[in-house]
């Protein structure tokens, strides 16, 4: 018999909460933004805390084999532990910060790119966007009601 689905969103939260918990306690904030070649070397030193802390049960910490993310050698990556959604990369943060503090940048291809990635990519959560956004909902506004010349 299958437990009902509020049973499972429950369980899943309390996990994530209890993942959660040790990130915050390594990193101080449950965001930490890196350049994209540490974001690996990141998730390992999260993965070895939550394991030391919780009392290393199964011997001798050995790191578990990541493939690489991936992400660029250049521009910084939000890793972000959502009391949501989880554990989450955010590739060109240091855009997607420079277009909240200033607007008029949205205007630019790469920055307009970015915001747009973010905007409608499947695999996104909003998130992210909406922790700038509440920062100063009135450049949030200008972002959003762009439009662009072409």
């Amino acid at each position: 018999m299958t437990p009902p689905a509020g049973h499972l969103n429950a369980a899943t939260g309390r996990l994530q909460a209890a993942q959660r918990e040790p990130f915050v306690d390594l990193y101080g904030s449950d965001t930490v933004v890196v350049p994209g070649d540490e974001v690996k070397a990141k998730v390992l030193a999260f993965y070895r805390h939550d394991y030391e802390r919780a009392g290393s049960k199964s011997g001798p910490w050995t790191p578990p084999d990541l493939p690489d993310p991936g992400f660029p050698q250049t521009g910084m990556v939000a890793i972000l532990f959502d009391e949501e959604d989880g554990l989450g990369f955010h590739p060109d943060f240091d855009l997607l910060q420079e277009v909240f503090a200033d607007p008029v940048l949205i205007a630019r291809g790469r920055y307009r790119e970015v915001v747009s990635g973010y905007l409608h990519g499947d695999d996104v959560s909003p998130r992210i966007l909406q922790r700038l956004a509440a920062k100063d909902p009135g450049k949030a506004s200008e972002i959003f009601r762009f439009r662009s010349p072409c």
